[in-house]
């Protein structure tokens, strides 16, 4: 047989894909980059209330402060928080978020984020929210840079 007519091997092209951790926050989805996250805790109490919904925490002899997205983004409260995000910001600082359901992985390729359309932006969107995701089961998640809350 000619060499010209063999079929050539599939050559499979790996597309860089991103881990995420995912969770969902009253009626949006939110996403860290999974390298941020040093553990989620199933179990925790928060101490002292500080000003704009901030609170502190002792885990392992060092303190986290805790953010509470919801009165930060959606301008409510969730109270009835199970889990923990436990997450690393600016300098090795440590930053917990409290949410409600068990944060899931996600993996997207890269394609898959874009740039928020410049129409949707309103004037009160916070500024770590940075890219927009389209989930692979559908919808939208938004893309938090930590370092900038």
């Amino acid at each position: 047989m000619n060499r010209r007519f063999r079929t050539k091997a599939l050559v499979s092209t790996r597309i860089a894909k991103r881990k995420l951790v995912s969770f969902q926050m009253g009626n949006e989805q939110y996403a860290i980059a999974i390298g941020r996250v040093q553990r989620v805790l199933k179990a925790f109490t928060p101490h002292a209330a500080l000003t704009n919904d901030r609170r502190l925490m002792e885990y392992e002899q060092e303190a986290i402060a805790l953010i509470d997205l919801s009165a930060l983004f959606l301008k409510s409260h969730e109270t009835d928080y199970h889990y923990l995000i436990v997450c690393t910001i600016k300098q090795k600082e440590k930053l917990g978020i409290p949410v409600s359901e068990m944060p899931k992985i996600l993996e997207v390729s890269e394609e898959k984020f874009e740039k928020i359309p410049a129409f949707y932006q309103p004037e009160d969107l916070p500024v770590a929210i940075e890219q927009i995701i389209h989930a692979p089961e559908g919808g939208l998640v938004f893309y938090l840079n930590l370092d900038r809350l």
